[in-house]
C-alpha cells in the first residue's frame, strides 16, 4: 500500500480507538497510550496525525458533525418543497442520532470539556451556526416568512432531542419524535422550493 494510503488508514484506526475509548470511559480516564493500544500503532504514529489528546477528541466530535452535515446537504437538496424537507430533516437527525448510540455521553463529555476551555469553545458550538445558516438558507428559498428563527428553533429541538435520548429514553422512537417535532415547528404548507438565484 502507497505511504498515504497507510497513513490514512492509521489515521482512521486511531480515530475508531479514540472514540470508542472515550464513550466507554470518558474524556478524562483515557490516555494517548490506551488509544494507540486499542488502534494497534504506536505512540509516534499517534503524534504523527494528533498533536495532543485534545485534538484528537476535537477530531472525533468533526467527524460526527461532518457526517451530519453532509446528510442534511444531500436531503435538503434532493427535498422539491418544505413538507417532504421535513421528513427529509427528520430522517437524517435520526439517523445520526441512531448512529451515536452508545455514543450519546461522548457528546456530553464533548460540552463539558467545552464549557471548561475557551479554547475549544468555538469549535464545539461553531457547527450549531453553520446548521442554522444551512436550515435558514433553505427556508428562506422555501419562502419562509421567518426562515433565521425557524432555523434556530430547528437546531434547538433537535438538539433536544439527543438530549433526551441521552437522559431520559435512550430506546424511543427518535425518528418518529423528530418527524412530529418538525411538523409543528414547520407547520405552514409552501410552493415547491424557490431556484437559487442564476440557478436555470
Amino acid at each position: 500500500m502507497p505511504r498515504q494510503g497507510r497513513s490514512q488508514e492509521t489515521y482512521q484506526r486511531l480515530l475508531r480507538a479514540a472514540e470508542e475509548a472515550f464513550a466507554q470511559r470518558g474524556y478524562e480516564a483515557v490516555s494517548v497510550t490506551e488509544i494507540c493500544q486499542r488502534a494497534g500503532v504506536s505512540k509516534g504514529a499517534f503524534y504523527h496525525h494528533f498533536p495532543s489528546k485534545q485534538a484528537a477528541f476535537l477530531a472525533v466530535l468533526q467527524a460526527w458533525i461532518q457526517r451530519l452535515e453532509e446528510g442534511l446537504r444531500a436531503a435538503l437538496a434532493a427535498a422539491p418543497d418544505l413538507a417532504e424537507a421535513r421528513d427529509a430533516m427528520a430522517d437524517t437527525f435520526a439517523q445520526a442520532l441512531r448512529s451515536t448510540q452508545g455514543r450519546i455521553p461522548l457528546l456530553l463529555a464533548f460540552w463539558h470539556q467545552a464549557a471548561h476551555d475557551p479554547t475549544i469553545w468555538p469549535q464545539v458550538t461553531e457547527p450549531f451556526r453553520r446548521f442554522e445558516a444551512l436550515l435558514a438558507d433553505y427556508l428562506r428559498r422555501a419562502r419562509h416568512p421567518e426562515p433565521e428563527a425557524a432555523a434556530q428553533a430547528l437546531v434547538a429541538f433537535a438538539t433536544g432531542v439527543l438530549l433526551r435520548a441521552a437522559l431520559q429514553d435512550p430506546g424511543a422512537d427518535a425518528a418518529a419524535v423528530l418527524r412530529l417535532g418538525l411538523r409543528r415547528l414547520l407547520a405552514s404548507e409552501s410552493p415547491r422550493l424557490a431556484q437559487p438565484e442564476g440557478s436555470p
